[in-house]
């Protein structure tokens, strides 16, 4: 199965605000996502409210060999992965030079260590799941790349001319970080990405 990454959408300059607390606002005008959709970010520039740009990214390596039936997988680093979620292990065909990835759900997490794993998921994106990816065996060293759940929109009530009296705009998303941000900032820099965790088949 011939695996590429997805279409992603720029997000505007500077998306993300931190507060000082677990919430991650991302600012996505008519990003059309929806409650339970899972976000991937890519190309972030820089920290945000001391989170790290890695945090943001959810990006970090497996720790040992794991088999195409594994239902737990050991992460250099987990600590800033969600507790529950999808992953994408990233491969590439030796032969082919094309992407194998394959997209893993989870249920638990204890450190570095990911439980209950699904091989051969996807997660939804725009409400809509594509076609699950195929499970198979991944080196030491692979990449791997988290996902947020987006726990809620950010809408606004706009005046409008006709029936109905007001209609509503889309802002953007929140998501829940792993830890809580260190202070109050808008940044991330220019031409970050969204996009789903799945790879187009």
């Amino acid at each position: 199965a011939r695996t590429e990454f997805p279409t992603e959408d720029f997000l505007p300059e500077n998306p993300f605000v931190t507060a000082s607390n677990t919430t991650l606002k991302i600012n996505f005008p008519n990003g059309d996502l929806q409650v339970n959709d899972f976000a991937r970010f890519r190309n972030v520039k820089s920290p945000v409210g001391g989170v790290a740009i890695s945090t943001l990214q959810m990006s970090t390596t497996l720790n040992g060999t794991i088999t195409d039936t594994a239902t737990t997988i050991d992460l250099t680093d987990g600590s800033q992965f969600p507790t529950s979620g999808f992953i994408v292990i990233e491969k590439v065909n030796a032969v082919s030079g094309l992407f194998e990835n394959e997209v893993i759900e989870y249920t638990g997490r204890s450190t570095h260590q990911l439980t209950g794993c699904t091989r051969g998921t996807s997660a939804p994106y725009r409400g809509v799941s594509p076609v699950n990816t195929t499970a198979s065996s991944h080196s030491s060293g692979a990449k791997v790349f988290g996902c947020y759940k987006v726990v809620s929109l950010n809408e606004t009530s706009v005046p409008s001319t006709g029936q109905p009296a007001t209609t509503t705009r889309f802002d953007g998303i929140n998501v829940t970080l792993t830890n809580t941000a260190s202070g109050t900032e808008t940044g991330g820099g220019f031409q970050c990405t969204i996009g789903p965790i799945n790879d187009r088949g």
